[in-house]
């Protein structure tokens, strides 16, 4: 049951890096009402949207290369024991020329860079494609800044500044283990930054199991650290152990002192097992 259960959200994760959108820093909320998850009323501030309403919220942005930071909290209860499993990666490949986001998922376009730190701890490069990863960055969210210093080549100027993160992302309710009862409201609470968009997801808990087709609701809503499931909302979810998950993405477009833009994303999720029951 472990094995099962941290592999998907493994996968999970590293799926999310081919989900990620360019967006201008002033998101805007669609004219029409959205309840894609198909929980809560369809009307702010319980409005949820789609992949592709999330995605037309965003401006396409010229890029010459992006850092994707994942951050990751999943627990899981089984008999009378429960585990967390932390997960933290980092990912970056940049271009010579300009893309608009997402850029072409051909690596062979990637180029090579001389250096790539955070907060003094290095990127190590891959030489077949030019990717730069990092297991474990040593991030601080919601805390101090971060120390970015990108260095493409000899000839540039390298970027060498310090950002702001936003705090990883915290279920506050429901609990791990909790039983949620389909003929009752739930309120999905998490410490919101009321800036930007949450994806969350309800899955079974064996994600895999295809034996049964057993529903999945999944959808963006606004950061606001408050999500209200009505009651009658979970009546399509059979009994059984499910999986929640919220994650935070957030984006930041620094330039390089050239003026060229790139792409600092950071994902920040936490997903806990739970119980529906009618």
């Amino acid at each position: 049951m472990k094995k099962s259960f941290y592999a998907v959200i493994i996968i999970s994760i590293i799926s999310s890096l081919f989900f990620i959108f360019g967006c201008s820093d002033n998101p805007t909320t669609p004219a029409v009402k959205s309840n894609a998850l198909g929980l809560g009323s369809g009307v702010e501030p319980d409005e949820s949207y789609s992949q592709e309403q999330y995605a037309a919220m965003f401006d396409t942005t010229m890029i010459y290369g992006e850092i994707g930071l994942y951050q990751s909290l999943a627990s899981y209860v089984n008999m009378d024991h429960s585990s967390t499993l932390e997960f933290n990666l980092g990912i970056a490949y940049f271009w010579e020329k300009g893309h608009t986001y997402p850029p072409l998922s051909n690596d062979s376009i990637f180029i090579k860079i001389d250096s790539l730190s955070i907060n003094n701890v290095s990127f190590i490069r891959t030489d077949s494609n030019n990717l730069c990863m990092l297991m474990n960055p040593p991030l601080n969210l919601g805390t101090s800044t971060n120390h970015f210093y990108i260095k493409l080549n000899q000839s540039t100027p390298a970027y060498d500044n310090n950002i702001s993160l936003p705090p990883a992302i915290k279920i506050e309710y429901p609990t791990l283990g909790k039983i949620l009862y389909t003929d009752r409201k739930t309120v999905v609470k998490w410490n919101g930054t009321n800036n930007g968009y949450v994806y969350l997801e309800i899955r079974p808990y064996n994600f895999y199991d295809t034996t049964t087709t057993i529903p999945v609701a999944k959808g963006y809503i606004k950061d606001d650290g408050e999500f209200i499931i009505n009651d009658k909302d979970l009546d399509k979810f059979p009994d059984g152990n499910y999986t929640l998950l919220l994650n935070r993405i957030s984006y930041y477009f620094p330039k390089f002192p050239n003026n060229n833009a790139f792409l600092i994303s950071l994902n920040s999720s936490e997903s806990i097992m739970l119980q529906i029951k009618h």
